[in-house]
């Protein structure tokens, strides 16, 4: 099974699963961040429109990949937050194919190791099947930061580290050519995962989105998009394999940033390279 899906579809923001359920087979529901609509809202508020989106997206047939959004506020990394959260997605486990514990976290190795413990431990709590854990680094972060580092078994056999670690494909925020934008992404992959445990699967964000108007020139974003996926698929490993990833996600949908309209939602070209990818991958066969 291949996976391919959008983050920010719908939830806080004006998008729906159905818009992209022809092309894409996961649906990414990523705690607080997707569903916090406005100041002052709290888990009370976020998190049953979190559980509804998540089930329109089940009846769809979609694949869900959580992300708990661990370290956002010191409330997103307590142990009955996370407990809160993965037992109002009980109803939709067979569905779920990774749990994803943060999104570029800045924490140190010890940090993340009590954090994937954390949501070990809680699945096991509450009868939730024991789902590959993820954590998601750019490529900067991997290169640099030694929490990329910690190896997925301890000595003893048990696990320590993260199933998956996932890396964005992106580019700098500014368009340097089509050449240069892929030169920057295969640097820092490949620097990135030469640090990752082999025995840890990797999968990829592609960029879906104009880097909150800062890439200027939709073509050439829309080319990266498949330069990247294709350098990623043919050269980087999922699951302990030295090749073929199996999952794609894609930041973002239909999220804005201040007054443009940043996503692949309005994208045309950038989305017909997604659907293109959605071909490539199989994700719909």
């Amino acid at each position: 099974m291949k996976y391919l899906g959008y983050a920010a579809i719908d939830g806080a923001f004006n998008g729906h699963p159905s818009e992209v359920a022809a092309w894409t087979n996961l649906y990414v529901a990523w705690a607080n961040f997707g569903y916090y609509k406005k100041a002052g809202e709290t888990i009370d508020d976020w998190l049953p429109r979190m559980v509804a989106c998540v089930d329109r997206a089940y009846k769809l047939d979609m694949w869900i990949y959580v992300g708990l959004d661990m370290g956002r506020n010191e409330e997103m990394s307590r142990r009955s937050t996370v407990k809160r959260i993965l037992r109002a997605l009980l109803p939709y486990d067979d569905r779920i194919v990774v749990v994803d514990v943060a999104d570029e976290p800045a924490i140190d190795a010890a940090t993340a190791k009590a954090w994937y413990a954390k949501a070990r431990s809680v699945m096991a709590e509450i009868g939730m099947a024991p789902h590959p854990l993820a954590i998601t680094f750019t490529a900067k972060q991997s290169m640099h930061e030694n929490v990329i580092t910690v190896p997925r078994f301890k000595s003893d056999g048990t696990l320590k580290g993260p199933d998956i670690v996932t890396l964005e494909l992106y580019s700098a925020p500014a368009n340097q050519g089509e050449v240069a934008n892929l030169e920057y992404v295969r640097a820092r992959i490949d620097a990135a995962v030469a640090r990752i445990d082999p025995k840890i699967g990797v999968w990829f964000w592609l960029q879906g989105f104009n880097r909150n108007g800062a890439f200027i020139g939709e073509a050439e974003l829309a080319t990266l998009n498949k330069q990247s996926y294709k350098f990623a698929k043919k050269k980087h490993r999922s699951d302990g394999a030295p090749l073929d990833p199996k999952g794609f996600l894609i930041f973002n949908w239909a999220r804005k940033t201040g007054e443009g309209k940043v996503g692949t939602k309005w994208l045309p070209l950038v989305k017909a390279k997604h659907k293109w990818i959605a071909a490539d991958l199989g994700t719909m066969a």
